[in-house]
């Protein structure tokens, strides 16, 4: 653990949080939007109550190194289910275990979209009219993007899916 920290406070905290069954040991704790089990080490510090517990039963844990889970439940506690890997190796467990969740995302779909599918067609069917010069910056200021982008989707460059 890191200096300064109060060892034995922390770990009595640590398992008045820990709920064992017969396999996963299940945080009672504070859970993070991630799914993890966190606890307050001091009041300017967090920690991940996997990395905490494999701390308590194994070593400090090298730095760039991550504690993954075998059981794949976040949180679970138990050091049997845990163990070191590189964050290489933390992706390719989770793409062996079939839980990648990268989806392509198109179009308006996509959280980053100024755009829509109508949009899209609008700027095509504008852009076409008038000249190349005159309608992409009169189109960017229209829907809040940059010239190039309206020349992008004009050609098909992006948004070809519409």
């Amino acid at each position: 653990m890191k200096p300064g920290i109060k060892a034995k406070p922390l770990v009595e905290r640590f398992w008045k949080l820990v709920r064992k069954t017969d396999a996963c040991w299940l945080w009672a704790g504070n859970i993070g939007r991630d799914g993890y089990g966190r606890i307050r080490a001091s009041k300017t510090e967090l920690l991940l109550a996997h990395r905490l517990s494999w701390m308590i039963h194994f070593v400090a844990i090298p730095e760039g190194m991550f504690v993954c889970h075998k059981c794949d439940n976040p949180k679970c506690v138990n050091p049997e289910h845990l163990f070191l890997g590189t964050p290489l190796d933390n992706m390719r467990d989770m793409i062996a275990k079939g839980r990648e969740r990268h989806v392509n995302l198109y179009g308006s779909e996509h959280g980053m979209a100024k755009l829509n599918e109508e949009k899209v067609m609008d700027i095509r069917r504008t852009y076409l009219k008038y000249s190349r010069d005159y309608g992409a910056p009169a189109l960017a200021k229209k829907y809040g993007v940059t010239k190039t982008t309206i020349k992008n989707v004009a050609n098909n460059k992006i948004w070809r899916h519409v």
